[in-house]
């Protein structure tokens, strides 16, 4: 049986080796630091804007069933 864990994070960091050495600047807020929101056109929650993918220290947008708590 595979550790979902290591599935899931395989996948957060993927995005962020995709940019290795590249400037990413844009994916944050200029003036909070934080990474960049917007308004979900189908939930209408405000998310994380990450179109390039959800990557490590962004949660989910919807509850998962292999979310690791521990």
């Amino acid at each position: 049986m595979k550790d979902t864990r290591l599935n899931v994070a395989g996948e957060l960091v993927k995005p962020l080796i995709e940019v290795a050495g590249k400037d990413i600047s844009h994916w944050f807020d200029k003036e909070t630091g934080d990474v960049k929101r917007w308004v979900d056109p189908v939930t209408n929650l405000t998310t994380y804007y990450v179109p390039q993918g959800r990557f490590v220290g962004i949660p989910a947008n919807a509850p998962l069933s292999n979310f690791a708590t521990s």
